[in-house]
């Protein structure tokens, strides 16, 4: 993560001089330490493991390897290189201090030694920077994410300006942060910077994370289609093994929603040691996938592992998360619904708690629909709708405007319903969200008991139902003007009745005055009155 200072590189480049003369490897060394000071981190690390002298390792080899794999984020590299090494060692040497903690936040179950050398580190007064920024890191991977996003900031007002390698990383750990809160706008803002601190520092790992972190931002707003084209992209290119691990285990996700089957899928990457974004992501999509499949036992170990994580490793963010995905799974299941509270934890950012409130209102929501509270699930969709438009979370607009579209079908509100439908339609069709709207597909019609959800979601199969004969039997209305008084009583107005029917407002305010003609009333209301009355609608 961070680079050398450049009095130590030619302290270490003078002393590896002199160690190269007397080693028995030395020509290892010597290429080993030409290819680093050429950029060429790869065949460093090779050369520097073939050099096989434990004393140069501790100097010069030492020094190379750690700076490249923490630049290139190695940690398994990390983690030989700094083994045995005793951690009072480490206060003489940030480096290596920087390395052991990074190597210790990514092995699993050792957050207690990561906590522990960085209690030993702050007993010194020097290298605040660096402190502060693996105070974020450690932070991040957590899930402290109030805690990481305020020490990113606070790095980068005060630090920024002193070395492009931390710069990067603090950048890097921020976007994740604003990306899985879906802050489009702001990560947008960060990319460039982040970017040209990764060029200027040669940061391979910041790179991939930053990388990450779009796939990451595009799942949170439920683009499926162009997560998977980035995901394809950015998988020939990364750098770091573990960032390459992540993004295969978000591939999961992407492979899941696209509807790609069950068994072809390698789930078991989803109980490998992630991130809470990641995890929530993909633990959403393969519980999905296994539901439609019938695979209980999954849905269950799925649930019981996240729920396990979360009070181990004591995530209040990810437990939330695994609440709301029981209770999805719940209503897929058919059984009582259990809504979860929103906590008001310090740990869980402002951002965070309004995704799952909303997530919470379209579970109440639905919930609602199947009791028979139609008013009640209208004014929760309603809210939903009025908050979410701007925020781009697809995947939610997905679902309301399905539930929307049964609740105007029990309204009798037929081409509402189809509206919303055919909307609804669009959305699956340019995110990819295909698995997320056939499985609530399912569970509207388990609850509505009917055919019309289905027909009405597919376009052509709604276009098939709009009348479209010339005459009502036993009526002087023709089915065209029956339609246009339909549309009148679901609260339509000429605009909006002339745009459905491809005509102009003239055209509609002419069938009107026929309609009030056969009918022999003077108004709108008369007119769709009179027609209920003589059984032409219903």
């Amino acid at each position: 993560m961070f680079a050398l200072n450049p009095a130590l590189r030619h302290h270490l480049a003078l002393s590896g001089q002199s160690q190269l003369r007397s080693s028995p490897s030395h020509l290892l060394k010597r290429a080993a330490f030409h290819h680093w000071r050429a950029g060429r981190p790869a065949q460093t690390i090779a050369l520097s493991l073939r050099a096989g002298d434990p004393a140069w390792a501790r100097g010069l080899g030492g020094e190379i390897v750690m700076d490249v794999a923490l630049r290139q984020g190695r940690i398994d590299e990390l983690a030989h290189w700094l083994e045995g090494v005793p951690d009072t060692a480490l206060l003489t040497n940030p480096m290596a201090g920087l390395g052991k903690i990074w190597a210790l936040s990514f092995q699993q179950q050792q957050h207690a030694g990561a906590t522990h050398l960085l209690k030993l580190l702050s007993r010194t007064d020097a290298h605040e920077e660096l402190l502060t920024l693996l105070g974020a890191t450690t932070a991040a991977l957590r899930d402290d994410v109030v805690r990481a996003e305020m020490l990113c900031r606070q790095w980068l007002e005060l630090h920024a300006r002193e070395n492009p390698m931390m710069k990067a990383s603090a950048l890097a750990c921020l976007a994740s942060i604003v990306a899985s809160q879906s802050n489009a706008a702001e990560f947008a803002a960060l990319r460039p910077l982040l970017d040209q601190a990764c060029a200027l520092a040669d940061q391979g790992f910041a790179r991939d994370w930053a990388k990450i972190a779009e796939v990451l931002l595009l799942l949170t707003q439920g683009q499926i289609i162009p997560a998977r084209n980035r995901i394809d992209a950015h998988l020939t290119d990364m750098v770091s093994p573990v960032a390459e691990q992540t993004l295969k285990t978000l591939r999961l996700a992407v492979l899941a929603e696209s509807g790609v089957p069950l068994a072809e899928l390698e789930w078991p990457l989803l109980f490998c040691d992630q991130i809470v974004d990641v995890r929530i992501h993909t633990a959403r999509a393969i519980l999905r996938a296994a539901r439609l499949a019938g695979d209980a036992d999954l849905c269950e170990k799925i649930l019981t592992e996240l729920d396990v994580k979360a009070v181990r490793d004591h995530m209040p963010r990810l437990q939330l998360m695994a609440d709301i995905l029981t209770a999805e799974h719940e209503i897929a299941s058919g059984r009582s619904v259990t809504i979860p509270n929103i906590p008001r934890n310090d740990a869980i950012t402002s951002a965070h708690l309004a995704i799952a409130d909303v997530e919470c209102m379209l579970l109440s929501a639905t919930r609602a629909l199947a009791d028979g509270k139609d008013h009640l699930a209208r004014q929760l969709t309603d809210r939903i709708l009025a908050r979410i438009r701007r925020a781009g979370w697809q995947h939610i607009i997905l679902k309301t405007l399905m539930l929307r579209s049964v609740l105007h079908l029990r309204k009798e509100a037929l081409q509402l319903s189809i509206r919303s439908a055919e909307e609804a339609s669009e959305i699956r069709d340019s995110t990819g969200l295909k698995e997320t709207a056939r499985e609530f597909r399912n569970i509207l019609e388990h609850i509505h008991a009917g055919w019309a959800v289905k027909a009405r979601f597919d376009r052509s199969a709604a276009q098939h139902h709009l009348p479209s004969s010339q005459h009502t039997e036993g009526s002087d209305l023709s089915r065209r003007q029956l339609h246009i008084l339909g549309l009148a009583r679901d609260g339509l107005t000429s605009a909006e009745i002339a745009n459905i029917l491809g005509i102009g407002e003239d055209g509609v305010k002419w069938h009107f005055r026929a309609i009030f003609k056969c009918l022999a009333v003077n108004r709108r209301t008369q007119a769709v009155a009179t027609a209920i009355q003589r059984g032409l609608l219903h």
